[in-house]
């Protein structure tokens, strides 16, 4: 078997899973009034939108090693990158409905998650581990400097200093409770161990500067200057 066609074999199982992916986020976006957003939904959609976007990248990744091997093939070359190129927008397609629904969930004045229970699957973690989270309410990062540290201190007690949650648990959830441009700060990290640290590291550094904090207040102060 060629390399090629080991390539397009793997790339057409993610397709499968971006597949079946896709018509769960349609049966979330497409069936629910807004009169009937809860806190399960959005979190279930959050979930699967970030599966979706794990996948997506694999997909890419692919892409990128198929044309490459298609490249001194200028027809199939252009054909095969013509294809991705409308599955991708596709794709981005179906980010955006997510997306749209969980601005309209944003602006509905719902409340916000409660970690009383793991939001895994109950095969991953055991009774004692669901009864270890205590109750408290995390509002989702949206990027806004000004709300890390009070989102990072909620979410490390929570969560992220959990010894008996494993680094996979915690990734998944870090990712439910990001939105915006924190969460395309680790967009392109998919869903393992081992960039579960990573990511954090990440966040930190582009939210826990303590420079870029100042920088921020200083602007807010001479904009009010400015005002006054």
């Amino acid at each position: 078997m060629s390399e090629l066609t080991k390539l397009r074999g793997t790339r057409n199982v993610y397709i499968r899973h971006l597949s079946n992916l896709e018509t769960k986020i349609k049966d979330i976006t497409l069936s629910t009034p807004t009169s009937q957003i809860n806190n399960e939904k959005i979190i279930s959609l959050r979930g699967t939108k970030n599966k979706f976007i794990d996948k997506l990248n694999k997909v890419k990744e692919l892409d990128d090693k198929i044309l490459d091997i298609l490249s001194e093939k200028p027809n199939d070359f252009e054909n095969e990158l013509e294809q991705n190129l409308i599955r991708e927008d596709s794709y981005f397609e179906i980010i955006a409905l997510a997306d749209q629904f969980l601005e309209t969930a944003n602006t509905s004045n719902l409340p916000q998650p409660l970690v009383t229970s793991s939001p895994f699957p109950s095969n991953n973690l055991n009774d004692a581990t669901n009864a270890s989270l205590p109750k408290l309410i995390i509002k989702p990062f949206d990027g806004n400097i000004l709300n890390w540290q009070t989102f990072f201190d909620q979410y490390s007690s929570t969560v992220h200093s959990k010894t008996n949650l494993n680094d996979i648990d915690k990734f998944t959830y870090l990712k439910s409770l990001l939105s915006k441009a924190a969460l395309e700060t680790i967009s392109g990290l998919t869903l393992t161990s081992d960039n579960y640290s990573e990511a954090i590291e990440l966040l930190k550094n582009r939210y826990g500067n303590p420079q870029m904090l100042i920088n921020t207040y200083m602007e807010m102060f001479v904009k009010l200057e400015v005002i006054t």
